[in-house]
């Protein structure tokens, strides 16, 4: 898969669309799941083929919880909205694989018994609830049956 297959990017460098272009640039980001070789290339794409460039660097303005690569990961994004720098860009594109691996995203199915083995559990506390309940409520009516 190449950016050229993205006609909406395509057509804002053919249009001169810049907040096109950048929206797109951005996205690109984990459509190509952070591969830096193709993101660039459709970057230089855009540069020689409209008036993009990038801005000058704005230190970031929103607070962030700079303990999750998430939670970086997302204001930097957010954050090209605003300051389409190279430096911020290039660190979206550090931080997509961080973010991946952090949170687990695209997890190859390894989960699958952790969550048949939590449901196993749920499934196993239920039993034993209504199994308590029933016991409660038997042992009720037996000793309201014996008092009367």
């Amino acid at each position: 898969m190449e950016f050229k297959n993205y006609t909406s990017f395509v057509n804002g460098v053919r249009e001169n669309d810049l907040q096109m272009v950048k929206s797109q640039l951005a996205e690109m980001i984990m459509l190509f799941q952070g591969e830096k070789a193709k993101i660039m290339e459709a970057v230089e794409y855009a540069k020689n083929n409209s008036s993009f460039k990038f801005e000058n660097h704005l230190e970031t303005t929103t607070a962030m919880d700079k303990t999750s690569n998430s939670d970086m990961f997302y204001t930097e994004i957010s954050e090209l909205q605003t300051n389409f720098s190279k430096e911020r860009f290039l660190e979206v594109i550090r931080l997509y694989p961080l973010m991946v691996e952090q949170d687990n995203f695209f997890n190859k199915g390894n989960d699958k018994n952790e969550i048949d083995s939590e449901v196993e559990k749920s499934s196993k506390i239920t039993k034993t609830q209504l199994l308590i309940g029933a016991g409660v409520i038997i042992g009720g009516i037996i000793l309201y049956k014996f008092l009367k």
